[in-house]
């Protein structure tokens, strides 16, 4: 079972779930919405898919930078691995065809982007990071849309892929030495370190300005809103800042790094769950 739950990397689906519930509810309670728990669950298994598809097309490269990863062991082979992928997906696409015209065409949008990103551009410069950035960002969008009002998914959905868009880049730096053997064209291997990190501070200036842009917002207002979001900036500020120091590639520290973003993240959708508070 552990196997499996690697293999989907259940923490990062639930993660676009709960984007999805969360942008939702800032605008009516989730209960009170099935087509946002369908779209919720569509989002689950749509990552979950994606991110079985993507260990089976990156053997190799995780033979040096993942060892522990179930295809690397053998625990799971990669044929059955891309068969749960499909399935997955399929489920996935299903639910999101329970939402209402046109909003049931995002998660197959979403689908056809991490599809291209997992046969050819993950291995690309900059465009790998960007779709995932994309596809992260679009979570928060979903929720807001399907509950009727698309602008208060804008800055969360800012929020989500600038912290992506950073950390995505972090992992590039972090599997260098598996993906130099794969032959892959990621930003850090075609560009250089400096400029990667360059782009990677530029990134998190970006969610710094999108936290303080959610400062002004009315869903926000409330003491618990403004006390959290203060701890978030603060937090983004000193990674800003231990980024810049940072001398080397080795993988070691940019695992930590690439740990600090998903834990901003997660940090920012917490804020984000104080927005339907009033008072």
């Amino acid at each position: 079972m552990l196997a499996y739950l690697q293999l989907f990397r259940i923490g990062n689906a639930l993660i676009a779930a709960i984007a999805v519930v969360i942008c939702g509810w800032l605008v009516v309670p989730f209960w009170q919405s099935i087509e946002l728990i369908c779209a919720a669950i569509a989002a689950f298994f749509i990552t979950a898919g994606a991110n079985a598809a993507n260990d089976a097309n990156d053997v190799v490269a995780d033979r040096i930078n993942h060892p522990k990863r179930p295809l690397v062991t053998g625990k799971i082979q990669t044929k059955h691995a891309r068969q749960l992928a499909f399935s997955f997906t399929i489920f996935g696409i299903g639910a999101g065809f329970l939402l209402p015209p046109p909003i049931f065409l995002l998660p197959i949008l979403v689908v056809l982007l991490l599809w291209r990103y997992n046969s050819s551009w993950k291995r690309r410069a900059w465009i790998g990071n960007f779709t995932i950035a994309l596809c992260g960002a679009l979570t928060p969008i979903l929720g807001a849309w399907v509950v009727g009002d698309v602008r208060a998914g804008i800055l969360p959905a800012l929020l989500v892929g600038f912290a992506f868009f950073a950390r995505e880049l972090a992992k590039d730096i972090q599997d260098l030495p598996g993906d130099l053997v794969a032959h892959y064209k990621t930003a850090v291997i075609q560009y250089g370190y400096q400029p990667v990190k360059s782009v990677i501070r530029f990134s998190v200036l970006g969610l710094l300005a999108t936290l303080a842009a959610l400062l002004t917002l009315e869903p926000f207002q409330n003491l618990m809103s403004q006390a959290l979001i203060a701890f978030v900036i603060g937090i983004a500020i000193n990674r800003y800042i231990m980024v810049s120091r940072l001398k080397t590639s080795e993988p070691e520290q940019w695992a930590r790094v690439s740990g600090w973003f998903k834990e901003i993240l997660i940090l920012g959708l917490l804020v984000l769950s104080t927005g339907h508070i009033r008072g």
